[in-house]
């Protein structure tokens, strides 16, 4: 994407309280628990801006890859329209970006609908809720502009597509779409990448929980973007149980691990 396009994508302020930043919902192969610690977390943090990085729905039923395990459109809007509400009720202004799943009910149409047209779908309504056919926005804070996307590259290993997006970009990432969750750098130091893994169900999802394959164990979390830092907050399974981790890798006036 050229430099010069990012004039024209949605770029927002850090509010005071932050932005809290959640991706790759899959709904509704989504984990409820992990989904439920955000929801308290953030309302505990009094965050009143969201944005979600792409891949809201999952839309199975429109897939063209074979399944047995496809949900009907009509079920997946049932919890989409559960989840959307709660989340209008915790935020007074949510974005929503789109990701590589939230266009497969579009290609059927040959995209003569829009992703706010899928919403409109789940009749709940959209006051305080923007949605973009982009899949990507910018913050901009006191330690610079920020990138949050859900990218068309995908790599198997945590951190990599993050970081080669720091290096063409020049600014730091927060990203969706691998379903990891990694704390990183770019090979100069001066950006931080993060992909925050979102809240996929590992157990529903049948590609990585039913095959051989060397896709690393999915880790679920989010981001909060403040004025003078990023953080990173994981949910690591131990068991039946979900463990918070949480990194503060920047701060205003340079990179800092603590």
């Amino acid at each position: 994407m050229d430099l010069k396009n990012y004039q024209n994508c949605l770029r927002l302020p850090c509010p005071p309280k932050g932005i809290a930043v959640i991706c790759d919902l899959h709904i509704p192969l989504m984990d409820t628990a992990t989904f439920g610690c955000f929801c308290r977390a953030a309302a505990g943090a009094k965050l009143d801006t969201l944005v979600i990085a792409g891949d809201y729905f999952d839309q199975s039923a429109f897939s063209h890859w074979p399944s047995q395990h496809k949900v009907e459109w009509k079920n997946e809007q049932r919890m989409a329209a559960h989840v959307l509400r709660t989340l209008v009720k915790l935020f007074k202004h949510i974005y929503v970006l789109q990701g590589n799943h939230d266009v497969r009910k579009l290609r059927t149409v040959e995209y003569k609908e829009t992703l706010r047209d899928v919403f409109l779908t789940l009749e709940v309504p959209l006051g305080n809720v923007k949605i973009y056919d982009a899949p990507f926005c910018i913050v901009s804070s006191d330690i610079g502009e920020i990138m949050v996307s859900h990218p068309k590259s995908y790599s198997q290993i945590p951190g990599q597509v993050a970081r080669r997006l720091a290096a063409k970009h020049q600014m730091h990432q927060i990203i969706g779409h691998g379903h990891f969750s990694c704390l990183t750098y770019d090979a100069s130091g001066r950006y931080v990448c993060m992909d925050i893994g979102g809240f996929p169900a590992y157990e529903k999802t049948p590609y990585v929980n039913q095959h051989l394959t060397t896709h690393p164990l999915w880790v679920n979390g989010w981001a909060r973007i403040t004025p003078g830092g990023i953080e990173l907050i994981s949910y690591v399974r131990q068991g039946p149980l979900y463990r918070k981790q949480t990194a503060r890798p920047i701060q205003a006036g340079g990179c800092k691990s603590t």
